[in-house]
C-alpha cells in the first residue's frame, strides 16, 4: 500500500476544472479503492460541471440533494453545448428534437431550483450558447419561441427565483449574455439581487445579436443597469468588474450610461469593445471615479465614438491617456490593446507609452518597498 500522502498528491495533481478527461481520471481513481474514494471525492466534487443534457441535469440534482457532496462543491460551471439539429425536411425528427430540448430544459430548471442548498459554493460560471444570430425567433421579436432562447430565459429565471442566494458565492461570471431583459433578475428582495450584493467579482460578457431596437434598448437601459446597480450599494464588496461586449452589441445606440455607477472597493476593471467619448456612457469619468482604489485596468478594442456629421471625438486618446497618467495614482497593472483600424491614431502610441511607464515605475517602486517580486490583480 502506498503512503496516503503520495495518494493524496496523485489526486491533487488532477485538475477537476480542466478537460473532461481530467474529471474522468478522478472518477476512475475514486472507484479503485476506499482510500482513493475518500481522497478523490472532495477534489472531484469541488467543481461541478453541468451541460444542457438530461444526464447532466439529473446528476446535478443528485449532487444538490446530497448534503455530503454539496459540502464539497466550491464552484459550479454550466455550459451550453451545441444544440442537436434535426435532419432537414423531417417533420418527425424536428418534433422529436424539440421535445428532447424541452425535457432537458425542465430537468435543468428543476435541478437549479435546489442551488441554494450548495452552501459551500464560492463561484458561479454560466456559459450560454453564443450565437443569437442563429436564433431566427430573436430577429423576429418572438423571444419565447425558440428552444435556445427559452432555455436561456428559464435558466436565469430559475436562478432569480431561488428561495435564497447561495450564501458564500463571491464570484459570478455570465458569458454570452443575450440582449434580453429578464425582469426577475432585478426584482427587489429576490435571490439574484441578494447574490449581487455579496459579490467580490462580477464578469459580464455580452454576445452579438441581431438589431432589434426595442429589445436592445430595454436590455441595456434596464437589464444591465439593474445588474450593475445591484452590485454597487454603498458598502458593496465588489473588487473586480469585467464588462465585455461583442462587436455588435449595439450598446452605444441605447443611451446606456455609467454616470450613477460607483463601486467603492473596485481594484480591477476590464472592458472590451466599449466606446470612449460617448456622451451617455461616460466611460472615462467612470474609470477616473475609481482612482482611489483602482489597481488594474484592462481595455481591449475600445474605440472613440465619432460625433454626428463626422466631427472628431471630444477627447483624443492622447488626452485620455494623459488623464489616466495624472489621475490614476494607485494603478499598478495596465493592459491596453487597440484594434488594427484605430480611430484618432495621432500621438496615441506616445501617450500610451508614457502612461505605461508611469504605471510600471509605480509597480516597481511598490514591489521594492514591500520586498515582493510579483503582484497580480485578477479580473
Amino acid at each position: 500500500m502506498l503512503p496516503v500522502e503520495l495518494l493524496l498528491a496523485i489526486v491533487q495533481h488532477v485538475d477537476p476544472m480542466g478537460e473532461s478527461d481530467q474529471r474522468q481520471v478522478l472518477r476512475t481513481l475514486r472507484a479503485t479503492s476506499t482510500v482513493f474514494h475518500a481522497l478523490a471525492t472532495p477534489r472531484l466534487f469541488s467543481c461541478i460541471y453541468v451541460t444542457n443534457t438530461d444526464s447532466s441535469a439529473h446528476a446535478l440534482a443528485c449532487i444538490l440533494n446530497d448534503p455530503v457532496l454539496t459540502g464539497h462543491a466550491k464552484e459550479l460551471v454550466y455550459e451550453d453545448k451545441e444544440l442537436r439539429h434535426a435532419h432537414m425536411g423531417s417533420v418527425d425528427a424536428t418534433a422529436e428534437d424539440e421535445d428532447a430540448q424541452e425535457r432537458t430544459r425542465i430537468a435543468l430548471v428543476s435541478a437549479i431550483s435546489h442551488l441554494h442548498k450548495a452552501t459551500a459554493l464560492t463561484a458561479l460560471t454560466f456559459i450560454f450558447y453564443p450565437h443569437a444570430y442563429e436564433d431566427p425567433s430573436f430577429a423576429e421579436g418572438a423571444l419565447s419561441a425558440s428552444p435556445i432562447t427559452r432555455l436561456y430565459c428559464t435558466f436565469l429565471r430559475a436562478i432569480a427565483t431561488l428561495p435564497a442566494a447561495p450564501p458564500r458565492v463571491t464570484s459570478l461570471t455570465l458569458r454570452n449574455v443575450r440582449p434580453i431583459h429578464i425582469p426577475e433578475l432585478g426584482a427587489p428582495g429576490g435571490a439574484f439581487t441578494a447574490l449581487l450584493t455579496q459579490l467580490g467579482a462580477l464578469h459580464l460578457h455580452i454576445c452579438d445579436a441581431p438589431f432589434v431596437p426595442e429589445v436592445i434598448w430595454t436590455f441595456w437601459r434596464t437589464g444591465v443597469r439593474d445588474v450593475l446597480l445591484g452590485a454597487a450599494p454603498q458598502r458593496a464588496p465588489l473588487t473586480a468588474l469585467a464588462l465585455h461586449c461583442s462587436h455588435h452589441s449595439y450598446m452605444y445606440f441605447t443611451g446606456f450610461g455609467l454616470a450613477r455607477m460607483h463601486f467603492p472597493r473596485l481594484r480591477a476593471l476590464a472592458l472590451s469593445n466599449m466606446y470612449f467619448s460617448s456622451p451617455f456612457l461616460r466611460l472615462e469619468e467612470f474609470i477616473l471615479r475609481h482612482a482611489p482604489t483602482l489597481r488594474r485596468l484592462e481595455l481591449r478594442s475600445c474605440a472613440l465614438l465619432l460625433h454626428p456629421g463626422g466631427l472628431p471625438p471630444a477627447r483624443s486618446w492622447a488626452e485620455i491617456y494623459g488623464g489616466f497618467a495624472s489621475e490614476l495614482g494607485e494603478l499598478e497593472e495596465l493592459e491596453i490593446t487597440h484594434s488594427k483600424h484605430i480611430m484618432d491614431p495621432g500621438n496615441h502610441q506616445a501617450a500610451l507609452a508614457a502612461l505605461s511607464a508611469v504605471v510600471d515605475a509605480r509597480k516597481a517602486q511598490r514591489l521594492l518597498e514591500s520586498g515582493q517580486t510579483t503582484v497580480t490583480w485578477g479580473v
